[in-house]
């Protein structure tokens, strides 16, 4: 079944890192909301459609198509399907979701299992990139999915010069680097601008 679809990426991290950004860029499709607060509050599954579609999907994989004169998925839905007619989806699927607020709880922090990812993009902020409790939430994740890991600091335009950008990569490579497969720092801005 997994070679019948495109490769599965979710998109995590703590609260407030750009992973709905990442996935607006990396899809080429400005669909997903983006702001200072946190938005994400349901996984949310960027996926290739001929015409823009929503579906609400449940537990047990049952979906619902949603639409703008529909009242809103109720609690029970575990994901939002989002259908885009961008051509990267044809060969990605994105998976956004919800900002750890708390990685130091106990529980799983979310079962991707259930919405068969195949590899995880972990964001964390170029300002403050990796801190102890995101190692801590990323070693809880399963081994297969680690090892396809890829780190991206986002928010780089924050960094001022040239060698701050360069200190923060050196400090994640050393830090990081051997719990992911490659480090890369992202400007969301300026790769807009692009």
């Amino acid at each position: 079944r997994r070679l019948d679809r495109p490769l599965r990426i979710a998109i995590m991290g703590e609260i407030n890192t750009g992973k709905s950004a990442l996935a607006n860029l990396l899809a080429r499709v400005e669909c997903l909301p983006t702001a200072v607060i946190s938005n994400t509050q349901v996984p949310t599954l960027l996926q290739f459609a001929h015409e823009p579609e929503i579906w609400g999907v449940r537990e047990g994989a049952k979906r619902e198509r949603l639409g703008a004169n529909r009242e809103a998925p109720s609690q029970s839905v575990v994901r939002l399907d989002v259908g885009l007619p961008s051509q990267r989806l044809r060969a990605i699927q994105l998976l956004d979701l919800p900002g750890l607020a708390d990685p130091t709880l106990r529980t799983p922090i979310v079962d991707l299992a259930l919405h068969h990812v195949d590899a995880v993009v972990w964001c964390t902020m170029s300002t403050q990139a990796w801190k102890e409790s995101e190692r801590m939430a990323w070693s809880r994740l399963p081994a297969r999915l680690r090892s396809r890991g890829v780190l991206v600091s986002t928010h780089g335009d924050l960094l001022r010069e040239v060698r701050d950008a360069e200190k923060v990569l050196t400090r994640l490579r050393s830090a990081a680097g051997p719990l992911f497969r490659d480090i890369v720092l992202v400007s969301t801005v300026d790769a807009l601008a692009l």
